[in-house]
């Protein structure tokens, strides 16, 4: 973990610490004060245990090493709840007891320069509090403000923002908050959104004589825009100018957004103008915000019309900002409109990043745009960016079923690392053209690149071999799966060999391939019954047909007809017919 320098804008990181509770030191304690505040001490305290006297019988103030000490001993619950990042927690363990200043007592663990401040006991800290407090004493004789701060926002950027607010607490009774300090715990408590405790140490900063500067507003008028609680803003916004505070774009930015969530597009449009003829200039975050407001209602005149605004005054178009046409367009299904803002973008040097180009995508893949989409595709590959395969499948089925299975063919050939879905979805547009022997092409390409098929793998090649009265060749090819890959056949698997037996009119191996089914228990489903149904109207077995519909109609769902006993009565009344 690097710490930084709260003291400095560069926040250049000074020195880096390692968090580690299993190396935290506790320390040694002068008689005299042990006596002294040992009232304070809770009378059977979880954090400590009670095994040994927490006052050494002898030893004056500074305890020598060798003499004869106790010591405490931190027992399972301190670290308890604690829950640090990539970190275990230690096992109870006794840490020697040091001390290099009279003005830590033991008691309260509570640093003090006046011994009139109120001491508070240890056991009105959580854990999380304590740990982090024992990792300042060690790192320095006594912590200061720089050093509580930079440990109030590790707690807080861990996600203990209560601790660290215990900590900013405890903090207060030996140093003075100063403006940097009382910001961190701000921003912290606003990422929480704990905006009403925000407010409160915003007020408190007064009593330690602290004027809160301009990010200090910014974080909390940030917050309560995005709140939508606009009166808190403005009478926040009164407050900065009444305290002589200079807003600057980043005060400017968060008031035209809080108007923007309140749909007060009128007050924010007034903010705009007001920035362009003055001295703080809006900047592109600004413009982006209106902008997306007013996409957000469906307003593109306005939107538009702020585009060219943000053009007159000098402000360049940023990644953000196409975007948002971009997104916009292709939703609208309009993608060719979309993609002629991609066009503009790429041409005004900003490049396009795998987002965009995605979005686009979909634009024109739902306008059914086939020529811009196979040049889009050109244009992606000749970029530096790289999309999800999951858009390459997309792209693949598309061409396929949009009759385009050349481009299809050629995309998947183009492909660095296909994964099992691109694979059989091209097994599956190819059979569909009639391109079958490429399909097995494909379905051996898989073992050269270490891709496993998978049952839907399986289940592709079978439906087709059906379709081609192929059965033999589909039975096969699931003694395979089941011997070779330990794949064990689904419904849908049986249900492709059921289509293809009753397609060439074996009706009766269909029924024998139910009962099989049933033994192995695969419950047939809706589309088991049609099948067999349809085959047995193929076939001519009209009774037979009747009777398994008539068996159908009437129930839920498919699962509560008895298939496997009324197809083995089907089968033992054909059987007794040819004697």
């Amino acid at each position: 973990m690097v710490l930084y320098h709260f003291q400095y804008p560069s926040l250049k990181p000074v020195r880096s610490i390692k968090v580690q509770p299993e190396e935290i030191d506790l320390l040694y304690f002068s008689l005299p004060k042990l006596h002294k505040h040992q009232n304070l001490l809770p009378k059977s305290s979880s954090l400590f245990s009670a095994a040994t006297p927490l006052v050494p019988i002898s030893g004056s103030y500074p305890i020598k090493s060798n003499e004869n000490i106790q010591v405490f001993s931190v027992n399972s619950s301190t670290y308890s709840n604690v829950h640090w990042r990539n970190s275990v927690s230690p096992k109870p363990t006794t840490y020697p007891i040091k001390c290099k200043s009279k003005r830590v007592t033991c008691s309260s663990i509570t640093f003090s320069q006046n011994d009139t401040k109120s001491q508070q006991t240890i056991n009105q800290y959580s854990p999380a509090t304590l740990e982090v407090l024992a990792q300042i004493l060690k790192h320095g004789p006594l912590p200061d403000i720089v050093t509580y701060t930079t440990f109030i926002k590790l707690l807080g950027d861990s996600g203990h923002v209560s601790e660290a607010f215990e900590l900013f607490a405890l903090m207060k009774e030996t140093h003075e908050p100063d403006v940097i300090s009382f910001t961190v715990l701000i921003q912290l408590l606003c990422d929480s959104k704990m905006v009403e405790e925000a407010l409160d140490l915003l007020h408190e900063m007064s009593k330690y004589n602290c004027r809160p500067d301009a990010f200090c507003y910014n974080t909390l008028i940030d917050k309560l825009g995005e709140a939508g609680l606009q009166e808190q803003v403005q009478k926040l916004w009164s407050k900065m100018q009444s305290d002589g505070i200079d807003p600057d774009v980043v005060t400017y930015s968060t008031l035209v957004k809080s108007h923007c969530v309140t749909k007060k597009m009128e007050e924010a449009i007034s903010i705009l103008r007001s920035m362009e003829k003055g001295r703080i200039k809006p900047n592109t975050y600004v413009y982006n915000t209106i902008i997306k407001a007013y996409l957000d209602h469906g307003q593109i005149r306005e939107a538009l019309g702020v585009m060219g605004r943000m053009m007159t005054q000098g402000c360049n178009l940023d990644l953000c900002s196409f975007n948002l046409f971009i997104k916009y367009y292709s939703d609208l299904g309009e993608g060719t409109v979309a993609y002629l803002f991609l066009k503009r973008m790429t041409g005004e040097g900003v490049e396009a990043d795998a987002t965009i180009y995605c979005i686009c995508i979909n634009g024109l893949i739902k306008q059914g745009k086939v020529a811009e989409v196979i040049e889009l595709i050109e244009r992606i590959k000749q970029s530096c960016v790289t999309i999800s395969i999951c858009t390459w499948n997309k792209l693949i089925m598309w061409l396929g079923e949009m009759g385009r299975m050349d481009e299809a063919y050629k995309l998947f050939l183009g492909l660095e690392n296909p994964n099992e879905i691109t694979m059989n979805s091209i097994i599956y547009m190819l059979y569909k053209h009639g391109r079958g022997d490429k399909g097995w092409e494909v379905f051996n390409m898989m073992k050269e690149k270490n891709i496993e098929a998978s049952v839907v793998t399986y289940n592709i090649l079978i439906h087709w071999l059906g379709r081609d009265h192929r059965i033999s060749e589909a039975f096969k090819l699931v003694n395979q799966m089941e011997s070779e890959q330990q794949l064990s056949p689904d419904v849908i698997t049986y249900n492709c060999l059921l289509s293809g037996l009753c397609n060439t009119g074996q009706v009766d191996e269909a029924c024998r391939l139910v009962l099989e089914m049933s033994k192995k228990g695969y419950q047939p489903d809706l589309i088991s019954y049609n099948t067999l149904v349809n085959g047995m109207i193929s076939v001519g077995r009209m009774d037979d047909a009747s009777r398994l519909f008539e068996q159908m109609r009437g129930t839920l769902s498919a699962h509560s007809v008895p298939l496997d006993r009324l197809v083995l009565d089907m089968l033992r009344e054909e059987t007794s017919g040819y004697h």
